[in-house]
């Protein structure tokens, strides 16, 4: 799922076209100061062609940022991730906590979940615990602000690797948004627990009905369609788009997904 490459594109260093081409260049360098202990920068750059005052600070015991990832990741066991393992189930979770109730700043790629749902608490709790990253609430206590669940740890890198799993960062509804590729692929054991989070976040119904709908405003129709053939996917019934906002998913659907009015994760509007 996560590679070295696609964490290493969410940075940006100069002189780069590709922030990948930094990481390779690094281990280039110490590749060669590990074979020539007793000379300088200097050495390095006539010998590897780079200018001396990027390698300088390497040599001098600096990384790139991107690198400082790369091994953290590495250390917790991130890359090992795989849509049949737990660490991958945990970031698939996680990114269905994204799309549905959460973000990951344009700026910082800090990560926030806002949290109204017991059932999905728990749920992306232990996913962030999965990941190492362990959880806190903020805005318990704040008037008119919702209560959200952050990482404890590795914040700004948990973020750096959902964007590299295909999640958007910034504003949702502007962006160009679509499910992760890797998810279509992914076994249906972790595409119905992708679902259940989704839509124990997003959906409401009435109580005089089994049908549900999912509320995508500002979202664009490309990424409702793709939403509502992933969620028709796994149900078995129809799933349509409803005005310029909605999906809504069939009653047939919504009982197999435990959405009708007497399944477990049903929540109605009235």
């Amino acid at each position: 799922m996560l590679t070295e490459s696609a964490l290493a594109r969410t940075f940006s260093p100069p002189a780069y076209t590709d922030p990948y081409e930094c990481v390779e260049e690094y281990r280039r360098v110490m590749e060669w100061a590990s074979h020539h202990p007793e000379s300088g920068s200097s050495a390095a750059a006539s010998a590897l062609d780079l200018p001396r005052g990027r390698i300088r600070p390497w040599l001098n015991g600096g990384k790139p940022d991107a690198v400082h990832a790369i091994e953290t990741a590495r250390e917790l066991g991130w890359f090992d991730a795989t849509l049949t393992n737990e660490r991958g189930h945990a970031f698939a979770l996680l990114s269905a906590g994204v799309l549905s109730g959460g973000s990951i700043s344009a700026e910082s790629y800090e990560v926030r979940f806002a949290v109204d749902d017991d059932s999905v608490t728990d749920t992306l709790e232990c996913a962030l615990d999965m990941l190492d990253c362990g959880s806190t609430f903020v805005n318990v206590d704040a008037a008119h602000r919702a209560t959200e669940l952050t990482p404890h740890e590795h914040t700004v890198l948990l973020g750096r690797a959902l964007v590299a799993l295909g999640l958007p960062h910034g504003s949702k509804p502007n962006s160009d948004l679509s499910l992760p590729e890797w998810l279509t692929d992914a076994p249906l054991s972790v595409r119905a627990a992708w679902a259940e989070l989704y839509l124990l976040n997003r959906a409401t119904g009435r109580s005089d009905q089994d049908l549900v709908q999912v509320q995508e405003t500002g979202r664009s129709a490309a990424y409702r369609r793709e939403l509502a053939s992933f969620f028709e996917s796994l149900g078995g019934g129809s799933v349509t788009l409803a005005g310029e906002n909605a999906v809504t998913l069939s009653a047939e659907t919504a009982r197999v997904l435990g959405f009708s009015r007497d399944g477990p994760y049903r929540r109605d509007d009235d």
